[in-house]
C-alpha cells in the first residue's frame, strides 16, 4: 500500500481512513481488510513479452603503418518490447457530476473513470495503471577509430556519430510506476522522442608518453620509467523535455505533461542572472503553457542540452626495490584545467523565474595522490 500526501501528514497518516481508524496496524487481510482511499495501483496483463535487442554492425579496418590502424564502423539495434505503463483511470476534464464543479487539481479524484461508474468502490482507486511491453527504439551509429603509437607513446581516438529514436525508456533506470506512462493511451506514438541516453557527437582520446630509460645513473634514477595518461572526452548534450510543472491537462498525470513550442529557435542569450547564479540556456518566450485540459504539442526530448568536455591525467612511476618489491607512486588530476562544467537547465515551465537557467555544475579540478608498497 502507499499513501501519497496523507490528510493528516507523517503524524497522522491514515486520517479519514474508512471506520475512522487512526492506525490500520495490525491489518488482517480477509474479506473486511481495508483499502486506502484514493490508492495507487498497478496491473499486469497476461501476455507481457521480454525485452529483446538486435544488434548489427559492419566493420573496416586498415593498417595505415606498421603502428597504426584506423577503423571505420556502422553499429546498429533495435530495442523491443521496452515495459512502458498505460494509465486506465486518468481524470477526464469534465464538470464534476452531482455538483457541476469546474474541473479543477482539487476535484481530481472525483472525475476518475471508476469513480464515477461507481463512488462507492470507486473512490479507493486513484492512478490505475497497466503494464504494457509495446516499447521499441532504434539506434544507428557511425563509429571511427584511429590507434597506434611508438615504443614510448600509444595513442587512441574514437568519434562516434549516432542517434537513437523511440518509446520512453519505461521509466528511466528503474521499472516504470505509475504517473509515468503514455500520455493518450489510444496513442502511445504521441510519446515518442530521442532516447534519454543518445548523443549525437561523441569523442575520446587517450594517449600515454613513458619516460626513456636513461643511462646515466643519477638521471635514470630521476627521471626515468615514468609514465603519463591523459583522456580527453567531449560529447553532445542529452536531450531535454520541456514540461508543464503542474497538472494543466488535470488529469492527475502532471509529470509527463509537455509544454507547446511557440518560437523555431528554442535557446536563450546565455546571459548570467546574478539573482539566481545561472546562466539563461533556453528562452522562457519560445514555450508556452497548453490551454486547461489539453497536452501539449512540444516532442518529448526535443531540445539538445548542454555539452560536456573534461580532461583528465594521471603520471605514475614504479620504482623496483627488489625483485618482490616495488613502490608505486601517483599522481591523480581530474578536470585538469578546472573546466565549469555547466549542469542541465530547469525545464519547468510553471515556474518562469527559473526556467531555463542553469543553476548547477560538475565537479571541479580534483587531485589525489596516492604511494603503494607491494610486496
Amino acid at each position: 500500500m502507499r499513501l501519497n500526501a496523507p490528510p493528516g501528514g507523517l503524524d497522522n497518516p491514515f486520517l479519514g481512513n474508512p471506520g475512522g481508524q487512526t492506525n490500520i496496524f495490525p491489518v488482517t487481510f480477509d474479506q473486511n481488510a481495508t483499502f486506502s482511499l484514493n490508492g495507487p495501483f498497478l496491473s499486469l496483463t497476461n501476455d507481457m513479452e521480454s525485452t529483446n535487442v538486435h544488434l548489427f554492425n559492419l566493420t573496416v579496418e586498415r593498417q595505415l603503418s606498421g603502428r597504426w590502424f584506423a577503423t571505420a564502423g556502422y553499429v546498429g539495434s533495435r530495442t523491443n518490447n521496452i515495459w512502458e505503463s498505460t494509465p486506465l483511470n486518468n481524470a477526464l476534464f469534465i464538470p464534476v457530476p452531482g455538483t457541476n464543479a469546474a474541473p479543477s487539481i482539487a476535484n481530481t479524484n472525483n472525475r476518475r473513470p471508476l469513480n464515477l461508474i461507481d463512488p462507492v468502490n470507486g473512490k479507493y482507486y486513484a492512478q490505475l495503471d497497466q503494464y504494457v511491453s509495446d516499447g521499441s527504439q532504434s539506434y544507428n551509429g557511425l563509429l571511427l577509430s584511429l590507434r597506434g603509437g611508438t615504443r614510448l607513446t600509444t595513442m587512441t581516438a574514437n568519434y562516434t556519430l549516432s542517434h537513437c529514436y523511440g518509446a520512453p525508456e519505461g521509466g528511466g533506470a528503474s521499472t516504470t510506476n505509475v504517473s509515468v506512462g503514455y500520455n493518450i493511451p489510444s496513442n502511445p506514438g504521441f510519446d515518442d522522442g530521442n532516447c534519454a541516453a543518445d548523443r549525437l557527437h561523441n569523442f575520446s582520446l587517450t594517449a600515454s608518453v613513458q619516460s626513456p630509460r636513461l643511462d646515466n645513473q643519477v638521471m635514470r634514477l630521476v627521471f626515468s620509467d615514468w609514465r603519463l595518461v591523459g583522456g580527453f572526452r567531449k560529447t553532445s548534450g542529452p536531450w531535454l523535455t520541456i514540461n508543464t510543472g503542474s497538472d494543466i491537462a488535470l488529469n492527475g498525470q502532471a509529470g509527463t505533461q509537455r509544454a507547446n513550442q511557440v518560437l523555431d529557435d528554442p535557446y536563450g542569450d546565455m546571459s548570467i542572472n546574478p539573482a539566481n547564479g545561472g546562466m539563461r540556456f533556453l528562452n522562457p518566450l519560445a514555450f508556452a503553457q497548453p490551454v486547461a485540459g489539453t497536452l501539449g504539442t512540444s516532442v518529448r526530448n526535443s531540445i539538445r542540452g548542454m555539452g560536456t568536455r573534461s580532461l583528465d591525467m594521471s603520471l605514475t612511476r614504479v620504482i623496483r626495490i627488489t625483485n618482490a618489491r616495488d613502490v608505486e607512486v601517483r599522481v591523480d588530476a581530474f578536470n585538469v584545467f578546472n573546466w565549469l562544467q555547466w549542469g542541465q537547465p530547469a525545464t519547468a515551465l510553471n515556474n518562469l523565474a527559473t526556467f531555463g537557467q542553469i543553476t548547477t555544475a560538475g565537479a571541479p579540478r580534483v587531485m589525489q595522490f596516492a604511494v603503494k608498497y607491494r610486496f
